[in-house]
């Protein structure tokens, strides 16, 4: 039986008079797009919320700010991850990028800024945003429209309305 996001390694052994060779049918992660690094708060504490693209292939990822691992073994199910709390400061600009993972090798994305707001004490309305595509697409048998949007600073979150 196989199970849905459950990773399985392959082995393929040909023999011919006596010679073996072995093929492992995993490869490293698929490429992928660290597509966003959005600045919000998260009550009156600043944070940045990063947005990525799937990997195939991978088992975790792992989050590098300013070129440092940050944040190890990220779950691969997910496809986005709030900095927040004591470690972001605002008004700072940090870069991030990350490094999905599987026993075969690593691929990494490129990399994205954020800078922290400095007004998540204030209670103001957030900042303007815009609707930059509604891709059409599908997710194994199944239609899907994926969604990008610039940030919008002071956001805590985003409701999608259709129709």
């Amino acid at each position: 039986m196989l199970f849905k996001h459950s990773l399985y390694v392959w082995l393929l052994v040909a023999a011919i008079f006596g010679h073996f060779q072995t093929e492992s049918a995993i490869a490293a992660p698929g490429e992928f797009v660290l597509t966003s690094a959005i600045p919000g708060c998260n009550g009156g504490s600043p944070q940045i919320t990063l947005n990525w693209t799937t990997s195939s292939g991978v088992m975790t990822y792992d989050l590098y700010r300013d070129g440092v691992l940050y944040i190890r073994d990220i779950p691969a199910l997910g496809h986005s991850f709030p900095d927040t709390g004591a470690n972001v400061a605002s008004g700072v600009t940090y870069t991030y990028f990350l490094r999905a993972k599987n026993d075969t090798g690593t691929t990494d994305s490129g990399s994205v800024q954020g800078t922290a707001p400095s007004d998540c004490g204030d209670s103001q309305a957030p900042g303007a945003f815009t609707l930059t595509s509604a891709t059409p697409g599908c997710n194994g048998s199944s239609p899907q429209i994926a969604l990008d949007w610039t940030g919008s600073v002071g956001a805590l979150n985003y409701d999608v309305y259709r129709d």
